[in-house]
């Protein structure tokens, strides 16, 4: 039900810091443009390199980066859990992200867009992105 799942995303913003200084409706209003994913433990989520399209917000589950050297050496750069997001940088700058995420149990998480994220920034100037 797409009613269910837009105040589940609002939760989720709601709990996150970026989202505090915005008002009850636009957390709403942004919810409703959230596009979910969802991903089985040891899935790859994104590649090193790729060009991204969408910020990516944790909605449930836990969500490794890593960093790779060559064929045989990795680097745990950071864990993701529920409130975290990622690709804010590499998508405001139009780079490629610089870690492989892989989900360490079920994942699910919610994408928003990049022309709804430029918008956002233009609007509220998150600059903790």
């Amino acid at each position: 039900n797409k009613i269910i799942a837009a105040q589940e995303f609002v939760r989720v913003l709601e709990e996150m810091e970026i989202f505090k200084e915005l008002t009850p409706q636009r957390v709403r209003e942004i919810s409703v443009r959230m596009q979910p994913a969802s991903f089985s433990k040891g899935d790859l989520i994104l590649h090193e390199g790729d060009i991204l399209d969408a910020f990516h917000i944790v909605k449930i589950g836990k969500i490794a980066a890593y960093r790779y050297y060559g064929q045989s050496s990795e680097e745990l750069v950071k864990d993701y859990k529920r409130g975290d997001y990622f690709g804010g940088a590499a998508l405001l700058n139009q780079e490629a992200i610089q870690h492989t995420f892989i989900a360490e149990t079920d994942v699910e998480i919610l994408k928003l867009g990049k022309s709804d994220f430029d918008n956002l920034l233009s609007e509220y100037m998150l600059t903790s992105i």
